[in-house]
């Protein structure tokens, strides 16, 4: 991925692995960055409010409480977190050399789960987190019925 575009889009992974700032328990405003909401076009320079871990305002205008802490995204992107639909992430340390958990050998394995080898302290989650995917959806491969399938929150 382009070096610049990692960058822009990683302000949101920066948030979500911020150890210092605690969002569950006070007030955070992500200003001056382009903002792409969920719903509705851009917004250049726009405010994210984050309180008690919850959005509770994206705009232009937003009025920024004098308590809250500031991060300033200015020259960044700030988006939604991104969902990585072909995940290996926490599925073994051989994830990162393509021999993840997710194989599985024979043609019919309905009973075969990948979240029985995931790994919620893996060193791959936070650096996925970090390129700001906040969600992967892992299932296995290779096979006519392969098994089920998971979807795993990085956040925590």
């Amino acid at each position: 991925m382009n070096p610049r575009i990692t960058t822009r889009i990683s302000i949101l992974g920066a948030l979500a692995c911020l150890g210092a700032i605690r969002a569950e328990a006070q007030t955070i405003a992500i200003t001056g960055g382009t903002v792409y909401p969920v719903a509705g076009p851009k917004l250049e320079r726009g405010t994210v409010l984050i309180r008690d871990g919850r959005i509770v305002a994206v705009g232009v205008d937003v009025a920024v409480p004098p308590e809250a802490v500031r991060v300033d995204a200015t020259g960044k992107w700030v988006t939604p977190g991104l969902i990585h639909a072909g995940s290996d992430v926490g599925l073994g340390v051989a994830s990162l050399s393509g021999e993840s958990e997710a194989g599985v050998q024979g043609e019919v394995n309905p009973a075969f789960s990948p979240a029985e080898g995931y790994d919620p302290s893996a060193i791959t989650i936070p650096l996925t987190r970090s390129g700001g995917v906040t969600t992967g959806v892992s299932g296995p491969r290779g096979s006519y019925i392969p098994g089920r399938g998971m979807a795993v929150d990085y956040t925590g």
